[in-house]
């Protein structure tokens, strides 16, 4: 007796929607490892595509357009902040965002671009100057 095997079509591959907002997720689990860093971190809420009401409402409530996708308010000795914008590899910057990501630095700021949680780890270990357990 032959067993019988069915067979099913494969289903397309789905493109990943939101891999800048799987990135910014866990960033944030890595955060939670070190407390006095992340009750400092915040999440500037710009990215994503809005209608034109809710993106009229947010842009009346101060939402600014290029801005970096996340921001710690914690002194490192040189910068007074650190900023970080979120890519998905691959990513590139728009010019508005280049431009916001220069004028944050000449303020002093601590900015960078990344598009993986080792990276960002790295950029925050060189922003405080030693090991983030330490911080």
């Amino acid at each position: 007796m032959m067993a019988q095997v069915a067979l099913r079509a494969r289903r397309p591959i789905k493109r990943r929607k939101y891999l800048e907002s799987d990135l910014q997720r866990n960033i944030f689990k890595l955060l939670g490892y070190y407390p006095r860093i992340r009750e400092m971190a915040t999440a500037t809420g710009a990215g994503g595509k809005r209608n034109l009401r809710e993106a009229s409402r947010m842009k009346s409530e101060g939402l600014t357009a290029g801005f970096p996708d996340l921001a710690i308010y914690f002194p490192s000795g040189i910068h007074s902040g650190f900023f970080c914008e979120l890519k998905r590899p691959g990513g590139r910057l728009t010019e508005l965002q280049r431009e916001k990501l220069e004028k944050l630095c000449a303020k002093g700021y601590y900015v960078c671009v990344c598009d993986n949680v080792e990276d960002f780890q790295k950029h925050l270990v060189q922003y405080f100057g030693r090991e983030l357990s330490e911080v």
